[in-house]
């Protein structure tokens, strides 16, 4: 008897000991599968940023270069500044009619655009030779890594917990305001890391570019009415011929009015007859 009870004594130990042994086991591979799933879900999510400012020849022309290399390393433009200011200007006579107009201005740009991470180094260096002078030049990698898998955790598990208040929110109106908080908080983490993975995508560059002061010459019309006045001897010819021909005029009107002007002078001769006879009397 007392053989059974050491034997049955002996065989919970050896038991106990066993499920110890595959607790710890299970635990052990249960950490070892979330520290793989974590390491799993750990991608790279490295945001870069750049900018340069430098010199060129001709900002206008330089717009156009970068918008075709932008294009043909599979970005975009998202903004495009182009901007003139005029410093002096003077206008001189060319001809009669017209004006040589100079003009000295400088000229600037602004470019941000989206370029894929790989290319970001291949595109500054094309830059780099286009231009004439680089004054600035800075790259950034900020690493969200980490930023990027604690939304994802977090999100899930506020899913996990928000599939248990809803059960509660049908008997609860309380928890049903907590619902719907819990619902906008995972929004904001699914937000947050949508904007982490388009910026990882797509790097920022932002181009400030100038080029020096430029002069500018062009020929425009003379919009001063008295300098476009014919020349004297021109107008005193022209004064001549309106002056004949309102004579002209002149003597059509009395022509045409002989019959007014003959009652009129028998209208005075008949005043001044009929005065001199009342003065007589």
């Amino acid at each position: 008897m007392k053989r059974n009870i050491i034997a049955l004594a002996l065989c919970a130990i050896l038991f106990g000991c066993n499920s110890e042994k595959k607790s710890e086991s299970a635990d052990i591979v249960s950490a070892n599968d979330e520290q793989e799933t974590a390491q799993n879900e750990l991608a790279r999510k490295v945001i870069k940023t750049a900018d340069m400012r430098f010199k060129v020849k001709d900002a206008v022309k330089t717009k156009l270069e970068i918008s075709k290399i932008v294009a043909d390393l599979d970005g975009s433009i998202v903004e495009s500044t182009i901007q003139s200011t005029i410093l002096n200007r003077e206008r001189v006579a060319y001809t009669t009619d017209s004006l040589q107009e100079t003009t000295v201005f400088k000229s600037e740009g602004v470019i941000i655009a989206k370029i894929p991470p790989t290319y970001l180094n291949i595109f500054s260096d094309l830059l780099a030779k286009s231009a004439e002078q680089v004054d600035s030049a800075k790259m950034q990698a900020d690493d969200q890594s980490i930023e990027y898998l604690r939304n994802r955790l977090k999100t899930k598990n506020r899913e996990e917990g928000l599939n248990v208040e809803k059960q509660i929110a049908a008997k609860n109106a309380k928890s049903a305001n907590e619902v719907i908080q819990m619902k906008d908080e995972i929004v904001d983490r699914k937000m947050d890391n949508l904007n982490i993975n388009d910026k990882s995508k797509l790097s920022t560059v932002t181009l400030s570019f100038y080029q020096d002061k430029g002069v500018r010459k062009v020929i425009v019309a003379n919009d001063n009415l008295s300098a476009n006045r014919p020349a004297f001897f021109n107008r005193l010819g022209m004064g001549l011929n309106s002056g004949w021909q309102m004579f002209q005029e002149v003597v059509l009107f009395l022509a045409s009015s002989w019959v007014l002007i003959l009652l009129g002078l028998m209208a005075f001769i008949g005043f001044k007859v009929y005065k001199r006879k009342h003065s007589q009397a």
